[in-house]
């Protein structure tokens, strides 16, 4: 069963080390919630035993490597789809091929991006001079202040 990146699995801890939680997953793969800042070590222990079946998000996946886990967030810090997304597009980042390269947009693309911004600002600014007079007649203030 492929995983994909984000996707909630359920897992069986194998083992509590420095690095993190160890876990066995379906079709024999395994996984690591890795020591963070708010899951120390101690924490790890004091919360996880060998043979503790619990849900688990996939982080990252990298080939040759356990996938990398985290555990679910509790019911009030659900993960919205923004953060799915960037998790998406981190582990795209994150495993590109060196070999690939960006290629940038044609210069010619560019130009017109820049033509329509400044075509934008100028209507803007058509907009706010015409409208300059009318703001400026207006009282601000009454004078029985």
């Amino acid at each position: 069963m492929p995983f994909e990146i984000g996707a909630t699995v359920s897992g069986t801890v194998i083992e509590v080390t420095a690095q993190g939680l160890l876990v066995s997953l379906p079709n024999g793969q395994t996984g690591l919630v890795p020591v963070g800042a708010s899951l120390t070590p101690e924490a790890m222990q004091a919360r996880f035993s060998p043979g503790r079946e619990t849900s688990f998000r996939v982080m990252a996946m990298t080939e040759g490597q356990p996938l990398t886990l985290e555990l679910p967030a509790t019911e009030k810090e659900a993960e919205t789809p923004f953060d799915q997304e960037f998790h998406r597009l981190n582990h795209a980042l994150t495993n590109r091929s060196v070999g690939s390269r960006y290629e940038p947009r044609s210069a010619s693309s560019v130009e017109q991006d820049l033509e329509a911004w400044v075509g934008q600002a100028g209507q803007g600014l058509a907009r706010l001079r015409k409208h300059r007079g009318e703001r400026l007649s207006e009282e601000f203030y009454d004078d029985n202040e």
